[in-house]
């Protein structure tokens, strides 16, 4: 039986960790290890994490000196790691306890190097509570070759937490420990020049909790770290074949298009400094090779040339929660059921 190694940073999570560590350790897969990787809290964390241990021997606690981020709390964990799989959870949600059974059952079915799955969103919404996917579920498993043999590799969703990877296909990558934002993104695309097959199952097993104040959703400065991301990728695939060259360009473009739409309307600047910081944006895109542009991307770019339509946009925006806007389109067009209401009302309770 193959050994998985779950990987969790922790930084200031008490109030979540219960829901994540319950639901690792109550795994209908044996055979694994759990990592956790507490980045120098300052809450409960600690404690809580001790509590786990003392009931569960497959628990391994490393405790970082210094409080280094995300990239490098999983990084650490990654150096720990003894399984020949490595799976990721962020500490604030939550799997269903067939998760890794069922991803390692994939992975040995069809050979994959990496097996995914959709992820199921919870959000708050005032008293209610929604639940949907970001994708329509598939009928069926979608069994990717490597990125030459079938390019939908290289767009497949940027998360690691959620992904079950061949500890051989991680090999020596690790996190960019200079990233604060989309450093799952990079890291991914590092790993998917080592693919041989990839995997999306149809199945949904990673829980997926929208807090408004976790790290993603908070719309800081941190998101100008995709201006770095983007070239770093743009790097990846500078030597492969036109065709992978497009498709990267085009999931950079798409991932820069969605930061000016939705994140630097919701920084707290001066509209000249997001105006500055789009314009940085633009350069990169100028920087890539896109030869099919969509219309509703050619569009946005025109608006966001010009400094007057892009503040006339801002002014239309800015009294607009985008987020919860496309949440609760997502929450229409990809409605996904929940029949336990003790579930419900358990993962209520954290949201």
């Amino acid at each position: 039986m193959a050994k998985v190694s779950v990987v969790i940073p922790i930084y200031n999570a008490s109030k979540y960790l219960s829901l994540c560590l319950d639901s690792i350790v109550s795994q209908t897969y044996k055979k694994l290890e759990i990592i956790l990787v507490d980045d120098k809290s300052t809450d409960n964390s600690l404690v809580l994490l001790k509590e786990y241990k003392e009931k569960c021997r497959k628990i391994k606690i490393i405790r970082l000196k210094e409080n280094g981020g995300v990239s490098h709390a999983r990084n650490a964990g990654i150096e720990k790691a003894t399984g020949d799989y490595i799976f990721f959870i962020d500490s604030d949600d939550f799997v269903d306890k067939n998760c890794i059974k069922k991803l390692v059952e994939a992975s040995i079915k069809y050979d994959a190097d990496v097996i995914d799955t959709e992820r199921l969103y919870w959000y708050r919404r005032g008293a209610k509570l929604l639940t949907f996917t970001e994708r329509k579920k598939l009928k069926r498993d979608l069994i990717l070759g490597n990125m030459n043999d079938d390019s939908r590799c290289i767009s497949m969703p940027r998360y690691v937490t959620g992904k079950l990877y061949k500890r051989s296909v991680i090999g020596d990558i690790r996190f960019d420990e200079n990233v604060r934002c989309y450093e799952d993104a990079l890291f991914n695309h590092q790993i998917k020049t080592n693919i041989n097959k990839y995997v999306y199952l149809k199945d949904t097993f990673y829980n997926y909790l929208q807090r408004p104040y976790s790290l993603i959703n908070t719309i800081s400065t941190n998101h100008m770290d995709y201006l770095y991301v983007g070239k770093k990728i743009n790097d990846i695939y500078k030597k492969e074949s036109d065709r992978v060259k497009q498709v990267s360009n085009n999931v950079i473009l798409d991932d820069i298009i969605a930061i000016i739409a939705l994140k630097i309307p919701k920084m707290l600047i001066t509209n000249l400094s997001k105006y500055e910081h789009v314009s940085e944006y633009l350069k990169l895109i100028d920087s890539l090779s896109i030869k099919k542009m969509k219309l509703k991307t050619r569009i946005a770019i025109s608006i966001f040339k010009k400094r007057k339509r892009y503040y006339r946009y801002l002014s239309l925006v800015q009294k607009i929660n985008l987020v919860d806007r496309s949440f609760v389109f997502l929450n229409m067009v990809n409605p996904y059921k929940i029949k336990d209401e003790k579930l419900k009302k358990k993962v209520g309770a954290f949201c």
